[in-house]
């Protein structure tokens, strides 16, 4: 199973760190300047797996025509959203983050990529406007009305060890604040480091000039790194889903 992620700038400080302090020490790590971060806290994301609306995933026609015909879909990768050529879906800061987790004993920071072994499936929270739509080049839509069934299909169909869904959380910078289990072992920190944080809540938080996006992401876990985006045959997610 892969658990590869590139973890940089690693501090260690005592417990009882004030807010104002770890955001002094978050929002240099993201930016290098003098600034407080924007701080995202894993108990923002309680309850958002259900969708404020409806879920719509904006897409070409031809694609959504393949999806309800065949069962064809595409999953994209962390790698694949830094780097695409629209601008609108461009991210470079996808699987990166800064991480602040503490217990009663200690406060780690670090400054981590992650997420290599996932793929990722974006859709709207809602109902997108023509406008948002013609910024990513679609022309059409389709809802998925049961996201835990249309999740599950997917994770049986590419053989995923899990999967996880949210809407996602907007910041201006993406600097996420864990708790840790009283037992961890700070001498250990690892590749596994990411894991141990937050189980990859971190994957969720945008800064928020994509707030427009109202984005809720589905993601699946494999057990390799994946680059590329993958077109894969499900036919068992149509009856998840419905045309709009």
């Amino acid at each position: 199973m892969s658990k590869s992620a590139l973890i940089s700038q690693v501090n260690l400080f005592g417990p009882n760190l004030t807010i104002d302090h770890i955001k002094g020490i978050m929002g240099n790590m993201a930016t290098h300047e003098d600034v407080r971060a924007d701080l995202t806290f894993e108990n923002e994301f309680y309850g958002r797996e259900a969708p404020q609306s409806k879920i719509v995933k904006m897409s070409k026609k031809e694609h959504v025509d393949s999806f309800f015909s065949e069962g064809k879909i595409q999953l994209g990768t962390f790698k694949y959203f830094q780097t695409m050529e629209n601008e609108e879906a461009r991210d470079p800061s996808e699987g990166m983050s800064v991480l602040a987790a503490r217990n009663s004993k200690m406060t780690l920071f670090g400054n981590i990529g992650s997420g290599f072994n996932h793929f990722v499936f974006c859709a709207f929270d809602g109902n997108p406007t023509n406008d948002i739509i013609k910024r990513f080049g679609y022309d059409d839509a389709f809802e998925i009305v049961n996201p835990l069934g249309f999740s599950n299909a997917i994770k049986m169909s590419i053989g995923a060890i899990k999967e996880k869904r949210s809407r996602c959380i907007y910041k201006k910078h993406k600097a996420l604040v864990s708790e840790l289990r009283e037992d961890y072992k700070f001498n250990g920190i690892s590749a596994n480091l990411s894991s141990d944080l937050a189980e990859k809540v971190q994957y969720f938080i945008k800064h928020d000039r994509f707030s427009h996006q109202q984005e809720y992401r589905f993601i699946w876990e494999v057990d390799e790194d994946r680059a590329e985006p993958f077109i894969i045959t499900c036919p068992e997610a149509i009856k998840f889903c419905k045309r709009v």
